[in-house]
């Protein structure tokens, strides 16, 4: 069990940075669009590396790997995790444990009540749908703020409904920064807006932002 207790938290740790390094094999950008003897010629390349070109069948290539191991890790570790602390919760209960007793999955479970048991694979939902799926929204656009701010808010909003925690000080810590988080990305897209004729300025956010982290 401790080995599997191991296990199981270096992936639920090494979680979000691996999954946002799969799908960043995706992130390209159009640098040049034109035609060529009438054919439309699309110059693509790779926003953490310039030199490589996304047209290229080696990239191409990676492309198609990146996809099987998307379906493999962050798809599949949420879905994994589900089904394994599903499978505890049901062994739980019929061979009546308390819960909270030691096994592999305690430190994914134990700080929820028990009817949310599943809520850490909820948390890696977030994680994945913040740190991976906006990849595919072009970079540092309103739209990827926009979404990333309704995001953040439908997580403040099912964090304040569920109250997941066993105690109330950790239901309280996460509301606050799930409210920070869509408090960031709201007044990242007021500043990407004309504030030249508004009562507030750019300045005046950044000091919203300050006070919003260290209240």
């Amino acid at each position: 069990t401790t080995a599997g207790y191991r296990t199981f938290f270096i992936v639920f740790l090494m979680y979000p940075l691996l999954s946002r390094t799969v799908f960043r094999t995706f992130d390209c950008q159009t640098l040049f669009k034109g035609e060529s003897t009438n054919v439309t010629v699309t110059e693509w390349w790779h926003v953490d590396d310039y030199s490589v070109d996304c047209n290229s069948e080696s990239h191409k290539t990676f492309k198609a790997v990146a996809w099987v191991f998307v379906f493999i890790y962050p798809v599949g570790v949420p879905l994994v995790f589900l089904l394994l602390l599903w499978r505890d919760n049901r062994q739980r209960k019929q061979s009546k444990h308390v819960l909270g007793s030691a096994s592999s999955f305690d430190f994914l479970r134990r700080d929820y009540k028990d009817d949310y048991y599943f809520f850490e694979v909820v948390v890696l939902l977030e994680k994945l749908l913040l740190t991976g799926i906006l990849v595919f929204v072009k970079q540092g656009t309103i739209i990827q703020a926009f979404i990333g701010a309704c995001i953040a808010f439908t997580f403040f909003g099912l964090q304040c409904r569920l109250w997941p925690y066993k105690e109330s000080s950790d239901n309280m810590l996460k509301a606050v920064a799930e409210g920070q988080l869509f408090l960031t990305l709201l007044i990242s897209i007021v500043l990407r807006t004309q504030l030249e004729r508004e009562p507030v300025n750019s300045e005046d956010y950044g000091v919203i932002l300050v006070v919003a982290f260290f209240s």
